[in-house]
């Protein structure tokens, strides 16, 4: 262990980068409580995980020996460590510090995402919320991450025959895309900025936000002359009426009870 080898910790209070098989003997004397915490050096007091080859090695050691554990495996289909497995892994500071508290920071700075890089793992890469329990904001700060996973939702449930039309907030919730809906604010929004043309009337569910004004008497207006009489209850969308106040007030501000009024 480190502490029983002098020229170690010599080393490791001059600052000096350790290879990886001494970076992880350090780790190991955390985990099991011989050292309480990772060391610091003793010029300027930076903690070895300053050092970004040390968080290399260990956040490296760390995930891959964390997703090919088998009994692990057993339970968790993607072998992807949590930020409780990180506590108990007394990696936590190091997560919070370094990577903002986000697993999926580290698995990007350990190479999971770059096909050049042998830690590479597509589903990390093309689906990460798949796997990742949180994905940081940032990750969906970016429009193209937003569409690719849009467009991934889409192809996946029309393979299990549902229309882009049937598509609801809570197939993106099923899908652990509650962020991505949740930041478009609906299903509707999240399918438009993907570039799938949708006409919101269509869909099993119509954002609220959509009931306007001018939407309201596009779509009245619409619905009395492709049934032929005026339309009841039963025949306008319930958030509509919501917003418009009730079935006579959506006729009224249609002008379609007037023009009724003028045909007696």
């Amino acid at each position: 262990m480190g502490l029983g080898n002098p020229d170690l910790e010599r080393r490791i209070k001059a600052g000096e980068t350790l290879s990886r098989e001494e970076a992880l003997e350090i780790w190991d004397d955390v985990r099991c409580g011989i050292r309480k915490q990772f060391p610091h050096n003793s010029h300027n007091s930076t903690s070895f995980l300053a050092d970004p080859k040390h968080r290399e090695y260990i956040g490296e050691a760390f995930v891959l020996g964390f997703r090919f554990n088998e009994l692990i495996a057993e339970f968790n289909n993607w072998q992807c460590p949590r930020q409780t497995d990180f506590a108990d892994a007394k990696l936590d500071g190091m997560l919070n510090i370094y990577y903002e508290s986000s697993p999926y920071a580290l698995f990007v700075y350990i190479g999971m995402i770059n096909p050049k890089n042998p830690n590479y793992d597509a589903v990390f890469d093309k689906t990460p919320w798949l796997a990742v329990e949180k994905l940081p904001n940032s990750y969906w700060d970016n429009e193209e991450n937003r569409i690719n996973a849009t467009k991934w939702l889409v192809k996946t449930l029309r393979h299990m025959g549902k229309k882009v039309e049937d598509i609801v907030s809570n197939d993106f919730k099923l899908n652990f895309l509650h962020e991505l809906v949740d930041r478009s604010g609906s299903a509707y929004a999240a399918l438009v900025e993907a570039g799938y043309d949708v006409d919101p009337t269509q869909m099993h569910q119509v954002p609220k936000a959509y009931w306007g004004k001018q939407n309201r008497i596009k779509f009245t207006t619409a619905r009395a002359k492709e049934i032929g009489r005026l339309p009841g209850r039963a025949d306008l969308p319930e958030w509509m009426l919501a917003k418009a106040g009730g079935v006579n007030a959506a006729l009224k501000e249609a002008g379609l009870l007037i023009s009724e009024a003028k045909s007696e």
